[in-house]
């Protein structure tokens, strides 16, 4: 089982792996389990200047890059050199902008 807890209630356990953001600026919170066929996303949209907190917990990193291409299209990408389809991340990031927490999940931001 994973757990994965972004903080102010945004806590989801899957079977496999999982994901969470919660957006402090709009107090919303979104989470998935790895083998969801849909990600629900956000009802306010967000932008890479969004205060976020974020927890992966064996979640691939495949699954991560769509959730992202979902939320902020084209504006994510991940340098080809590091994409494995199958690796698991396993990320935790605390009231950050959003462009800071996708490159530390190892991202790259237009």
């Amino acid at each position: 089982m994973a757990t994965c807890n972004a903080g102010n209630g945004c806590t989801i356990t899957c079977p496999g792996g999982c994901g969470c953001i919660y957006v402090h600026d709009t107090k919303e919170c979104t989470c998935w389990c790895e083998d969801a066929r849909t990600f629900g996303g956000f009802r306010t949209p967000i932008d890479m200047n969004s205060r976020v907190s974020m927890k992966f917990s064996s979640l691939t990193l495949e699954k991560a890059a769509k959730i992202f291409e979902k939320i902020l299209p084209g504006q994510v990408g991940l340098p080809i050199s590091k994409f494995d389809p199958k690796k698991k991340l396993v990320v935790q990031v605390t009231n950050k902008k959003m462009e800071n927490a996708l490159k530390d999940a190892g991202f790259w931001t237009k």
